[in-house]
């Protein structure tokens, strides 16, 4: 079984961050990690206006500029700067026990890596054969050195060096070439004899002349159960660290500190010494002064002897999964596990900075469940999650004397501190949002969801109805936890709202363009004008209420000749009509349409006109004969005079604004340029653009129950106001103004626009001209070869010569101040992608957008008429589209795609998939009196004309939907943990079962005669533990809204354990099937009272509605509910029976009569949690013992045993994997495995068939928790042979924990083959960041080492597709010498890659 997995969606979870200045010097950044994926923004200041005063504040916010994929999961990530360096470096931990040294090469804008260093060797693992420790990565403050703390006992110590002096030189630890010192480890097991059980934490000390290590360990190990005769077992060492002589003596024990110590964190200068974090108390230790220590709550008194100065009666809080960090030298943020942010001040005495007499503690403001937390700046804090949305927050003391009115703002939650004996007057923390990373980890549940909307539009006898159904789902999935709950939406293709339809045949392109109406309230958008050109004439069409066509005859636009341009010029003054003989220049004075100017090109050439663009006043031909005529309107249409002695390809002109194109910024960068060195490497880049960044409505970053001391206005006022606003912090790119710096310098001061001229000719050279002077400013040779990187100042040949055409050209601005142009050019069959960096250096982005055509279709010797050719322009601009500006790409067969510039994600490109009439012909972007952001027109391959609009917010602020994401995503806040969802297709409604957590002093006991519920009364700040109430309700699938009559609340301490649609038969008016919800639950009680459960069958019916309430059509009836004799962990459906897990057994029952009827059962002896049918078949997965195939015979009504899996395989999903007539079983793990197995009972190594046979595996890099099946899409099987062998198979899609999304995809052996030889070719070829390998990172990782355990080689039946995708981004001769390597063409290698882009073309 050969298969191919992809990610096709990156995760969004935030694991670490960090703040430096990793790109420049002068560039502030913010990088966070998430799994294998680096991501790098840059903060830019911006202007919101002000509710208050006429003054806007400024505000920074977080703009993506380079997103790096590593080989390897990430632990941790830290900067240090050492040496001569003007900029940091980042230090990673990789899982298990590797280390690598990274910077950014600003000559190469690429990460490069500095030094690796590799601890997995079984030496220095001791015969560990499964690591249960992640890696402790620690960065000395006065960056002397790094540490890291590996396999929970040995300390990899990596010293740094800011000089080589001849100390340096001479010693032998000094390595050549390198700026670091030699690193060493350090077995703590031999140091002290404390270290020897449990090393909790560590963390460098400020203030110590040589490098101080402070390990906060526990030597003697106990647990709640024994604390009444052993606690306080948790001690700390602090070590001395010598680099030169690698001596590390302890300086400072501490012992007997409370045995639920979780963290320490170094208090900076001029206080010193360390907080240590416990579960229930705080404690402040300093090898000079005493320690200082208090009880967070009255649990720390009963469980630690150690002597704490202060109880505070009022305060209950838990320092368990918390994180913190000092804000200032004696203030530190905490965010608790709960979200709450609170800000702790370390009082010290007057005589004594080292000496705290007192903690004052305040509560400031409810946030997201964070992860991590980074300052930025002095006065920012990102906080980030995987459980929620990381945000960036800007905070301020506020003293007394501010303005009650500023208070007030809707932009930030003010919590005021109780009042202290020890303060007199009321100070608090002000937090305001400035940005949001979305955010859909973790996913739990993921299912298929039917969309919204009529198919009715897009169905045809040609295109039936079932293939754009593939189109029309979605993937929902559950997200969040506790407040941060909710239900993602993720659509993968635009699906646009059709205003209207209509035919006109023989359309060739479209434009649409308006007059400016000073008369009218929205001006520009008042007179809309669509002109249609064919191939003999010109359709006008007027769209105002009503499309209307102009008549021919007495319009007054050009009409009987064929259009090849059109657009409008000077703020929409005048409309620009170019056609095959002539210029028009229009202009509308009292409603007349007046033609300013005529040019005649004949006067330029003979030849037929092969493309035309036009930019202010600029207007650039291109002919037949590759020769280029530049004319310029100043009143007059008039030619300048243009010397090109070269044959032109293609041309575009770009408004230079910020003038990183003039010859006065080509001085400042001096950077030499390798241009030869810089093919053989890849750039991973994902850059980003956008005009806005509109926070969402995030009333999960800022709520919760209100202060009960608070005199302001509460949380839920804010949380009201929010809702009640669709863009809270700004909406309009107008009233934004973007600075590069954190705070905007001479922000009055704007450079005046340029005007540049770019062209390629016919040899491939790249030249750009001032269109001032005309004078020629750059020239790039091989531009049509798709290198990597080309440099503006750097013009020497490089390679053989390529034949590679460059079809099309466009350059547009992008980037939070639009700065940075994009150089966009279609070569071939592809769409590279070019950024000019600061630097004057071109770099490629790598991207997804495919517009490769099967190769069946490019061989045709025909093109119809409505069929693009390589000089019809298929990349088109836009702006203003939803907020974004963009392009679009389109006439692939393939597919065609909007790409929007967003801050949030980079070029986020989404496909349309909706129309299945590919390919799409022509794009324009539409406005009107109605339609004023979101509209545009295309037409696809049947001459089918669609005015659409993109879907914008709805649900009253409920359901919000964003296109600044990875995928289209629609967010529902559910503000509660959901646990389980499922799609009722005949209702088309979504049961969700969720649970709402609550303290209880309520436990069920063990009585004399049943089990009875015993009530506890403890202290007043006791923490008492959370009680989950769960709840089932329906949900609307168009607006998300809950239905009044489709809720229903579990008993107390019952706990859902699975929720599904099952077919079951139905005795009603007509017989068959019906779809019902059955839920299995689970009564969770104290461990001495048996565990039971019940199912419970619901029926969805359809009622009369209400009056005014047209929600009430939909009501969850409840047919059947009994209890079990066990716990029932999962159900489902076979053959029309009902099967579920009762305990240890599998039972069959028959739905009759309201009642379930046992037919048969089987004893697992193994705990199930999921189970899938198909079929007769029922695959089931154990928590700890992998998965069995289970056949029920309906007509023996029999349960037997097929095979299972031998190895011990802590399983988290399971799915069955169809190719064609094979059929094998996918499990995943808690160990980010995925595995193939099938069942071979002919095989000798399967035991007569009781065993299943492992056939691949493959490591994700992060844990799978749902799949889910569907059939490849394959649009045409008649004229594809491969195309039928297709059409049988079955992808499954992946969801997992950190949020992103893959497929794992069934290919045939001989394109196996193939593509595996390319991916080797791609391993030896590609320089991989931080020096990981990828076939070490894919490989299979277990707990146990299995002695039986037979050595195949399984990676290679499952290729990685995330490397096999950077084919496309390889430059055209890395492309053709892996191609000649492995003695395959280049079309073969890029069709295979395309047609598995094809298939898994859903959602």
């Amino acid at each position: 079984m050969h298969s191919l997995y992809k990610t096709i969606h990156p995760p969004t979870g935030i694991d670490n961050s960090v703040y430096c200045n990793f790109r420049s010097s002068t560039e502030n950044n913010l990088i966070t990690s998430c799994s294998n994926r680096l991501n790098v923004y840059r903060f830019y200041a911006c202007h919101v206006p002000s509710d208050t005063n006429d003054t806007p504040s400024i505000k920074n916010k977080l703009e993506l500029v380079e997103s790096f994929l590593l080989y390897g999961t990430i632990s941790s990530i830290k900067s240090c700067r050492y040496g001569n360096m003007n900029k940091d470096s980042l230090i990673i931990a990789f899982k298990d026990a590797k280390l690598s040294i990274v910077e950014y090469d600003q000559k190469l804008c690429d990460l490069i890596t500095l030094s690796i260093h590799f601890f997995e060797d079984e030496l220095d693992t001791e015969g560990i054969h499964y690591n249960i420790y992640d890696p402790i990565l620690k960065v000395d403050p006065n960056m002397r050195c790094a540490c890291m703390l590996i396999y929970g006992f040995k300390l990899v110590v990596i010293p740094f060096t800011s000089s080589h002096d001849a100390t340096e030189i001479n010693d032998d630890n000094y390595e050549e070439n390198s700026k670091s010192l030699s690193s060493y480890t350090i077995d703590l097991k031999k140091v002290d004899n404390w270290l020897e059980m449990r090393i909790i934490d560590i963390e460098f000390l400020h203030g110590y002349y040589e490098p101080t290590l402070f390990i906060l360990c526990e030597s003697n190990m106990t647990w709640v159960g024994r604390y009444a005769i052993k606690k306080d077992t948790c001690n700390s060492v602090a070590l001395s660290l010598n680099l030169n002589q690698r001596t590390h003596p302890i300086i400072w024990p501490v012992e007997k500190l409370p045995s639920d110590c979780l963290k320490c964190y170094a208090v900076p200068d001029p206080i010193g010494g360390v907080l240590i974090f416990a579960v229930n108390s705080l404690i402040y230790i300093n090898q000079s002064v005493p320690s200082y220590a208090v009880s967070l709550n009255s649990i720390a008194r009963n469980t630690s002897h150690y002597p704490f100065k202060t109880h505070f009666e009022s305060l209950r809080i838990t320092l368990d999964s918390s994180q913190a960090l000092f804000i200032s030298h004696n203030k530190i943020c905490i965010s608790l596990k709960g979200g709450e942010l609170y800000v702790i001040t370390l009082l010290t005495d007057s005589e004594s900075l080292r000496s705290i007499r007192s903690f004052d503690i305040e509560k400031c403001v409810n946030s997201v469940i964070s992860t991590g937390m980074t300052k930025c700046f002095d006065d920012y804090l990102f906080v980030g999650s995987r459980l929620g949305n990381s945000i960036l927050l800007k905070f301020s003391y506020c003293e007394p004397e501010i303005e009650q009115e500023k208070l007030n703002s809707h932009e930030a939650l003010i919590l005021p501190k109780k009042n202290n004996d020890n303060c007199k007057q009321q100070a608090y923390y002000l937090f305001e949002i400035c940005d949001v990373l979305l955010n859909i980890a973790p996913c739990g549940d993921s299912i298929i969801g039917e969309s919204a909307g009529d198919l009715s539009e897009y169905a045809s006898q040609d295109d039936p109805l079932n293939s754009i159904h593939l189109n029309h789902i979605d993937i929902v999935t559950t997200s969040g936890h506790t407040k941060n709950g909710s239900i993602s939406v993720l659509q993968r293709s635009i699906r646009p709202d059709i205003i209207a339809t209509f035919q006109i045949p023989d359309i060739i392109d479209i434009w649409s363009v308006n007059f400016f109406d000073s008369s009218s309230e929205l001006n520009e958008y008042a007179v809309n004008y669509l002109f249609l050109s064919k191939i003999d004439s010109t359709v006008i069409l007027q769209i105002g209420n009503e499309i209307t066509e102009l008549d021919k005859e007495s319009c007054d636009f050009a009409t009987k000749e064929p259009t090849l341009f059109v657009t409008n010029m000077q703020m929409n003054k005048y409309i620009v009509q170019v056609t095959i003989n002539n210029i028009y220049i229009y202009k509308k004075e009292s409603s007349i349409i007046n033609v300013i100017d005529t040019f005649n090109l004949k006067k330029l050439t003979d030849r037929a006109i092969k493309s035309v663009y036009v930019l202010d006043t600029f207007v650039g031909i291109l002919d037949e004969n590759y020769r280029l005529y530049l004319l310029k309107f100043d009143g007059l249409i008039q030619q300048i005079a243009l010397n090109l002695n070269e044959p032109i390809s293609c041309f575009s002109f770009y408004e230079d604004k910020t003038g990183i194109l003039t010859k006065s910024e080509q001085q400042k960068p001096k950077i030499e340029t390798d241009q030869t060195k810089d093919v053989a490497s890849e750039a991973k880049t994902f850059y980003s653009d956008t005009e806005t960044n509109h926070i969402d409505d995030e009333d999960e970053i800022l709520y919760g129950s209100s202060c009960s001391d608070s005199k302001l206005a509460s949380p839920n006022d804010y949380i009201n106001r929010l809702l009640t606003e669709k863009n809270p912090v700004n909406s309009n790119a107008s009233n934004l103004f973007v600075s590069k710096c954190h705070v905007p310098k001479n922000s009055s001061q704007v450079k005046k626009p340029s005007f540049k001229l770019f062209l390629v000719t016919l040899d491939g050279s790249l030249q750009i001209y001032n269109l001032n002077n005309l004078k020629l400013e750059f020239n790039i040779l091989n531009f049509n070869h798709a290198l990597r990187m080309l440099s503006l100042n750097n013009s020497l040949e490089s390679g053989k010569h390529l034949n590679a055409q460059v079809h099309e050209m466009l350059i547009v601005a992008h980037g939070a101040d639009r700065s940075r142009p994009l150089v966009l050019a279609r070569m071939e069959d592809d769409l590279i992608i070019y950024e000019l960096s600061e630097n004057l250096m071109l770099k490629k982005l790598n991207h997804e957008i495919l517009i490769r055509d099967k190769k069946i279709k490019r061989n045709r010797p025909q093109v119809q008429q409505n069929e693009r050719t390589t000089e019809t322009p298929l990349v088109r601009q836009f702006d203003n589209l939803c907020s974004f500006s963009g392009f679009a790409v389109i006439g692939s067969s393939l597919s065609s795609y909007l790409v929007f510039n967003t801050s949030r994600n980079g070029l986020t490109a989404h496909p349309i998939w909706k129309d299945t009439t590919f390919p799409i012909i022509s794009f324009t972007q539409f406005k009107n009196s109605s339609i004023t952001m979101s509209g545009f027109i295309y037409i696809n391959n049947k001459y089918d004309i669609r005015i659409c609009t993109l879907p914008n917010d709805d649900c009253k602020g409920k359901l919000q939907i964003y296109y600044d994401f990875a995928w289209i995503l629609k967010k529902i806040q559910i503000r509660q943990t959901v646990n389980f969802i499922s799609y009722h297709e005949e209702s088309r409604t979504y049961a969700v079962s969720y649970n709402q957590c609550e303290t209880t002093n309520k436990l069920m006991q063990l009585g004399e005669e049943d089990k009875e519920i015993g009530e506890f009364q403890k202290e007043d700040n006791f923490i008492y533990p959370n009680k989950s109430q769960f709840f089932i309700q329906l949900y609307n699938s168009v607006e998300w809204e809950e239905l009044p009559y489709g809720k229903y609340q579990l008993n107390e301490w019952e706990h859902v354990s699975c929720l599904k649609i099952v077919d079951l038969p139905y005795e009603g008016h007509t017989s068959g099937l019906r779809s019902y919800l059955v839920v299995s639950t689970i009564f969770c009680y104290s461990e001495d009272v048996n565990s039971r459960g019940r199912i419970i069958l619901f029926d969805i019916i359809e009622t009369v509605p209400e009056p005014d309430k047209p929600l009430t059509n939909t009501k969850l009836k409840l047919i059947y509910e009994k209890e079990q004799k066990g716990p029932v962990t999962c159900v489902d459906s076979v053959n029309a029976h009902l099967i579920g897990c009762v305990g240890q057994k599998i039972f069959i029952w028959e739905f009759k009569n309201n009642e379930l009827i046992g037919k048969a059962f089987i004893d697992c002896s193994f705990y199930i949690h999921r189970m899938i049918t198909l079929k007769d078949f029922v695959l089931i997965a154990d928590l700890n013992k992998s998965i069995s195939l289970i056949r029920f015979q309906s007509e023996y009504t029999k349960l037997s045993f097929v095979a299972k899996d031998k190895h011990l395989i802590d399983i988290y999903a399971c799915e069955y994997f169809v190719d064609n007539s094979n059929l094998g079983f996918i499990a995943s793990d808690s160990e980010s495995n995925i595995s193939i197995f099938s069942y071979q009972n002919e095989s000798h190594d399967t035991q007569g068939g009781a065993w299943l046979i492992k056939k691949a595996e493959f490591n994700i890099g992060s844990r799978i928790n749902s799949m889910f099946r569907l059939k490849c899409r394959v649009n045409d099987t008649s004229t594809d042979r491969r195309a039928i062998m297709a059409e049988k198979r079955q992808v499954t899609y992946c969801t997992n924990l950190d949020g992103g999304i893959g497929y794992l995809l069934p290919i045939s052996s001989k394109t196996s083959l193939r593509l595996f030889m390319l991916q080797n070719s791609i391993i030896a070829m590609k320089q991989h960041y931080a020096g990981l390998n990828p076939k070490a990172y894919r490989m299979y990782r277990g707990k146990r080492k299995e002695l039986f355990y037979t050595i195949i080689n399984f990676p290679k039946n499952v290729l990685d597709g995330d490397l096999l995708f950077e084919f496309f981004n390889m430059s055209y001769p890395e492309r053709n010498e892996i191609a000649k390597k492995i003695k395959a063409s280049c079309d073969h290698l890029l069709d295979d890659l395309a047609e598995v882009f094809q298939l898994t073309c859903h959602f």
